[in-house]
């Protein structure tokens, strides 16, 4: 192995994840999955994909490694006519001014927990309650809108260097009844509408071209949905570095993921003071000051049921030098 050869650390108990960026690597990339039971050896130079909440946990552990992240404030990054909502973000604490009652689509802005999903409240009130009940930092970023949006076809772009560079569908909802279908592989085999796809990249071109959004969405997954009411709009923004790639080129999460490990100084994530506080709850894990051999590419897109089982029951590289910091 050359000497210069880095390494994308895939930290995450869906050994799939890593075996899709194993399948094929840039030149002089390599991958390492481990299930994030210790903190990897993330060289300088080195990239790395994971859970946003693990990663939070390493960085109480003593992990440095610098990732970028979009900033929570959509209604200030993106232009009115392509978000084609009001959308307003603040913290927690700021909630408890907004009394009305009237539904309420909220969500975290900056994190997930699954005990607070992004849905519609009966009102702020009760989503805030929620929070309070789950132990929510009065700091917490959340995003709130009283605007209902019909998106029949949801898509995710992967961004690298301010362009999007791949797209998958990863929902569609039957016209009739609203029910939605998540990204499955079969799902991704069946064809798109005519120039759905290029339609979302299209339409993603035109955000990421605005002068205000491009710094901050230099390298992330931005995701657009098209409605028969309002046609295209964004839905959200997230991370490359935790987001689930669905049927994207993998060459193309490669370079977004690659690109959100060299972040510039104003892309900087930070994780969520709630996210942080759940962090500082956890035993700190160990970090690894040596590693293992690279993991083997293992099929996963399309493979059989037999290749499936035989992945899931792999227990992965042995480990030929590892020491832990204590």
């Amino acid at each position: 192995m050359a000497k210069d050869t880095r390494t994308l650390h895939v930290v995450t108990h869906q050994r799939w994840i890593a075996d899709d960026f194993a399948a094929a690597p840039p030149d002089g990339w390599q991958v390492r999955h481990s299930n994030g039971l210790d903190v990897p050896a993330v060289g300088p130079g080195d990239a790395l994909w994971a859970p946003m909440a693990w990663v939070a946990r390493a960085y109480r552990s003593g992990m440095s490694h610098p990732l970028a992240a979009p900033t929570p404030l959509l209604a200030d990054l993106i232009a009115p006519h392509h978000l084609k909502r009001p959308l307003v973000t603040m913290t927690l604490r700021v909630t408890e001014r907004m009394t009305a009652k009237r539904p309420v689509f909220a969500k975290l802005a900056m994190m997930k927990h699954e005990g607070l999903p992004a849905q519609w409240y009966a009102d702020v009130g009760e989503f805030r309650c929620a929070a309070q009940k789950l132990g929510a930092s009065e700091s917490t970023m959340v995003s709130l809108c009283w605007d209902r949006m019909h998106w029949l076809a949801e898509y995710r772009l992967f961004v690298a260097g301010g362009h999007a560079v791949g797209a998958s569908r990863y929902l569609v909802r039957d016209p009739a009844t609203g029910e939605p279908t998540l990204w499955s592989e079969e799902l991704d085999q069946v064809p798109a509408p005519q120039g759905e796809l290029a339609e979302a990249i299209d339409f993603g071109e035109q955000v990421l071209v605005d002068p205000v959004a491009r710094p901050s969405l230099n390298a992330c997954t931005l995701d657009v949905g098209w409605s028969p009411d309002s046609g295209w709009s964004v839905i959200e923004v997230n991370p490359a570095w935790c987001s689930a790639v669905y049927g994207t080129s993998i060459d193309a999460a490669w370079r977004s993921v690659l690109d959100a490990n060299s972040p510039a100084p104003q892309s900087l994530w930070t994780p969520d003071p709630w996210l942080r506080k759940i962090a500082g709850r956890q035993t700190p894990l160990s970090i690894r000051t040596d590693e293992p051999v690279a993991c083997e590419a293992t099929p996963a897109r399309g493979a059989s049921p037999d290749e499936r089982r035989a992945v899931l029951a792999y227990a992965g590289p042995r480990l030929t030098r590892r020491t832990v910091s204590k």
